[in-house]
């Protein structure tokens, strides 16, 4: 248990939100996070174009524009909310569901 690989061995859930993720560098560092076992939601004004990415590498879709620091504070507030109830349960599905919420509520 404690030799080569047992780090790979444990169950690390990392979650991640990319602003801007739905082009460019932002939509690379989703593939890239997600290649490596992140579970990325991907933020972006264009829901539409948030929503390919994040199908295309098994994660969530949010519109979020960054230059509204009440959205992005809400959006945070609630992620943080859902994630601190969960106890180990898969806490990318309650991030998505926070994701969806702020999506429907722009």
């Amino acid at each position: 248990m404690f030799g080569p690989g047992a780090a790979r061995a444990a169950v690390v859930t990392r979650v991640a939100v990319v602003t801007g993720g739905a082009s460019g560098i932002g939509a690379a560092v989703v593939r890239r996070l997600a290649r490596d076992g992140t579970h990325v939601v991907v933020a972006d004004v264009d829901l539409d174009a948030a929503r390919e990415v994040a199908a295309e590498v098994g994660g969530r879709a949010a519109q979020l524009d960054v230059t509204d620091s009440q959205a992005v504070d809400a959006f945070f507030a609630d992620a943080a909310a859902h994630l601190a109830q969960t106890s180990g349960r898969n806490r990318n599905d309650h991030l998505g569901r926070a994701a969806d919420e702020l999506s429907r509520s722009n």
